[in-house]
Order: C-alpha cells, then structure tokens, then sequence
C-alpha cells in the first residue's frame, strides 16, 4: 500500500509494528505453515462484484494485481 501511495510513512510505520508484533508471536504459537489460496486479480475483481460490499468496490486492479505480484 506504500508503494501506491496509500500509506504514508508513519503510517508504514505503524502497519510494520503491528506485524512485527504478530510475527514475535511465531515463537509462542506451534505454527506449522501458512496455507496460500493462488487466485488472480482478474479473479478477485470478480469475487469482489459478486459479493458487492460496498466497502471493497473502489479496490483497483492496480492494486490487486500488485499484491499478487508481490506474493509470487
């Protein structure tokens, strides 16, 4: 979200904290893995009509596309 300019550096900095938090937490939970569900952006726009929560409307493929990218 930084990258496209949605987060501004102190907020970057705040989301980073949060998952450096959670990430400690690997320590104290017994976790096995993380189960990744593939699904394109093309895909999700689909998804995201079909559900038609209002909140997830403006969502650019711009975006999902650079999520996807990033997690491949």
């Amino acid at each position: 979200m930084k990258d496209l300019g949605y987060l501004d550096e102190a907020e970057h900095s705040i989301y980073l904290d949060c998952y450096d938090g959670l990430s400690a937490m690997r320590e104290i939970i017994d976790l096995k893995g993380f189960i990744y569900v593939k699904c394109d952006s093309k895909m999700c726009v689909e998804r995201i009509k079909k559900r038609g929560r209002k909140e997830e409307a403006d969502i650019p493929i711009d975006y999902l596309t650079k999520i996807e990218d990033k997690h491949e």
